[in-house]
């Protein structure tokens, strides 16, 4: 457990003097603002949830792709913050500064002994929820991803920690309780606004008991402090 959490200290280390260095072949990385904008959704959870869901077709994601030379993940990323703008526009509580998105990443290598292991770190972007322009809002997003991939790959890969692997359930779950008990996302500024999940979904249709599938709406864990989207 000491030696987990001294690595995972390197990491965070070697992550905080990427900003600093600029010599020679090393990029200089501007890291993001530490916290967050306070939004309505980065409170502590209560008995009130409200669940969306949207659908739209692989084509117009990938058609949109092609006009702004982005990725996939780049429209999504550029879809959420305009649909967050508009719901905190709609509400009055349009921070002046950009949200901040957590999007897990695989550290999977292929060499695992488990072929199903998850293994899972995480970067975080920021997302143009300050933008109104959509097509600026696709380049933004594009950026944000570019530099946050950037400064995550320049981590050393023995310092990609998996922290949940050493993160004791009984221990989490009991430290989850006590700060949702204190309500401490009431009082403590978050990292992050929301959780952006795209998993990619099955290649081929599906099927059950003759019928197609036709959508797959994934329900995340609901955590205090967070919003979270699974786009599918």
């Amino acid at each position: 457990m000491s030696s987990a959490a001294g690595r995972a200290g390197d990491a965070v280390k070697w992550v905080a003097q990427l900003g600093l260095r600029n010599s020679g072949n090393r990029p200089s990385i501007s890291l993001p603002a530490v916290t967050a904008p306070p939004t309505p959704w980065n409170k502590t959870i209560t008995g009130h949830r409200r669940f969306a869901m949207r659908t739209t077709s692989l084509d117009n994601v990938k058609r949109l792709k092609d006009a702004t030379g982005s990725t996939v993940n780049d429209i999504v990323m550029a879809i959420c913050a305009g649909g967050l703008r508009e719901y905190l526009l709609s509400h009055d509580a349009l921070p002046d500064r950009p949200l901040r998105a957590m999007v897990p990443v695989s550290i999977r290598t292929g060499d695992e002994a488990d072929p199903w292991t998850n293994r899972v770190s995480a970067i975080v972007a920021e997302l143009p929820t300050d933008c109104a322009d959509p097509v600026e809002r696709v380049a933004r997003c594009r950026k944000a991803m570019q530099d946050a991939k950037r400064t995550h790959e320049l981590v050393p890969a023995a310092e990609l920690v998996d922290l949940s692997r050493y993160s004791p359930p009984v221990l989490s779950t009991a430290a989850v309780r006590l700060a949702s008990r204190l309500r401490l996302a009431d009082r403590v500024s978050q990292p992050f606004n929301v959780v952006i999940s795209n998993v990619p979904g099955p290649r081929q249709p599906l099927y059950f008991a003759g019928s197609k599938l036709c959508h797959q709406f994934p329900v995340s864990i609901v955590t205090d402090g967070q919003a979270s989207i699974s786009p599918w």
